[in-house]
């Protein structure tokens, strides 16, 4: 990568970012670029952060109704959805959404059902019918994980109607650690979520038997042909519990969505900022071996101007300067 002279904006400006709900990691990403965009600016410059409860659908919408300059969602493949009006953006599409690049970390969507029912597949579920308590996030229009969840179960022929006939119900919140207190509580049973690398996910293995559900092939296939979701490898023994590698749907990575009228100096700089200013950032993860960090570092300029969307101007001329894209 080329080395460029720390680009300036001899002007004040004023930006409004769209984080997460405020503690996360998205705030945080959104803090480094926005101080490092300040430094580069006039004086008298400012940025704000905005907080939002999922960091899926309702981060689009902000921004597509010029609420927010910049927001991040994730994760970062379905965001083309807006593009090309499909799941959340069916009757809402968005098809000029742009992007400055992406913040690269690696996650799944896993399901595990405590073990003491005995449940170790679909098959088990849809022989034994089980009273499952499933602890996830609600399908209320914005909400990522509510529609995939939603969608796989129907693909896998296990409704939430039939959930519901056999003695079930679903638990929903929001971020993570409400979501597994629920099955640490034992107001859930079962657990339908991302964010696995969290502490959250991890000491509730540690702590109470799970069995780690792969998906049936068939089901992703046809998530994937109708909305393209992707999907990528948790490897066996990520999770105690897990004894096989699992295909599940792939929840990496963090996209930052611009509007094609955001200003092209501004995105200049928050691209440079990205790729050259990752040491302030790095450093509130290093405490984490990367395997298990929320944020897949070192951060790796190759991976951040890679983007499910069009890449802005702005980004793009960076990216160019530098070397990275031709």
């Amino acid at each position: 990568m080329k080395a460029i002279e720390p680009p300036r904006i001899d002007r004040q400006i004023e930006v409004h970012l769209m984080g997460d709900w405020g503690w996360a990691n998205l705030h945080r990403v959104c803090g480094w670029l926005g101080s490092q965009l300040i430094e580069q600016s006039g004086k008298g410059s400012k940025y704000a952060i905005w907080n939002t409860p999922y960091c899926a659908a309702e981060s689009v919408h902000s921004l597509a109704a010029g609420e927010v300059d910049m927001s991040m969602s994730t994760p970062a493949h379905m965001v083309k959805n807006a593009v090309d009006g499909k799941g959340l953006y069916e009757k809402t599409p968005y098809p000029d959404l742009m992007s400055l690049g992406t913040m690269p970390q690696t996650d799944s969507l896993l399901l595990a059902v405590d073990a003491s029912l005995g449940i170790r597949t679909f098959d088990d579920i849809r022989e034994k019918k089980p009273a499952l308590h499933i602890s996830t996030s609600p399908n209320d229009g914005v909400n990522n994980i509510g529609i995939v969840v939603e969608k796989l179960l129907e693909a896998a022929e296990i409704p939430k109607e039939k959930i519901l006939e056999w003695g079930g119900s679903f638990v929903l919140a929001g971020p993570p650690d409400q979501c597994i207190q629920a099955v640490r509580d034992g107001r859930a049973n079962t657990l339908f979520y991302e964010a696995i690398m969290t502490p959250y996910w991890r000491n509730l293995a540690k702590d109470k038997p799970l069995n780690f559900l792969r998906f049936d092939p068939e089901v992703l296939t046809h998530l994937n042909d109708t909305y393209d979701w992707q999907t990528n490898i948790v490897p066996a023994g990520y999770h105690v519990g897990q004894d096989q590698d699992i295909e599940a749907i792939d929840w990496s990575d963090w996209l930052m969505i611009v509007r094609p009228e955001f200003d092209e100096e501004i995105a200049y700089v928050l691209a440079w900022a990205g790729c050259t200013t990752m040491e302030i950032i790095e450093r509130q993860y290093r405490h984490l071996d990367p395997s298990i960090s929320p944020l897949t570092y070192p951060l790796d300029p190759e991976k951040i101007f890679q983007s499910p969307l069009p890449l802005h101007p702005g980004a793009a001329r960076y990216y160019r300067d530098a070397g990275l894209i031709d």
